[in-house]
């Protein structure tokens, strides 16, 4: 049994020894295999979330919490921020964690959602308000934002 172990030992050893040498024959390859592309475990692992990343570079407009006023339903926490001069509200919500994106348009003081008729407007002293064709959606409809 110990001859048989040796014998796999050394066939491994000498087998890896006569395996092409990088640095001297010139050629990119691992085990007798072409590397396709060189890269750093670093340069691939990102240690940021989602929400971090969706908001990287981005100057923040403002944060509510939306709390519901009507039913049994979690608040969120609405974020509105402009990256090269687009606008875009990240909305976050708790148990379960999730984080989505939508794109917001600012015009005449109004923030225009994808949803054509919708949109919201930051008063002066920073409280967000939301509108639609008809007029002002709040708490009549069962929520409230909260300045953070």
């Amino acid at each position: 049994m110990k001859n048989i172990l040796l014998i796999l030992f050394l066939c491994g050893f000498i087998l890896g020894c006569s395996s092409n040498n990088n640095s001297e024959s010139g050629k990119n390859s691992v085990a007798g295999y072409p590397v396709v592309k060189e890269f750093d475990l670093e340069d691939t692992v990102s240690e940021k979330s989602e929400y971090e990343l969706l908001i990287e570079g981005s100057k923040l407009v403002g944060r509510w919490k939306m709390e519901f006023t009507i039913g049994n339903i979690k608040p969120r926490t609405i974020e509105f921020y402009e990256r090269d001069n687009k606008y875009f509200e990240i909305w976050i919500t708790q148990n379960p964690y999730s984080v989505f994106k939508k794109k917001l348009v600012q015009q005449d003081g109004r923030y225009l959602c994808e949803k054509e008729g919708e949109y919201y407007i930051i008063s002066k002293n920073g409280n967000l308000k939301s509108y639609d064709e008809e007029g002002y959606i709040g708490e009549e409809f069962g929520f409230r934002y909260v300045k953070y």
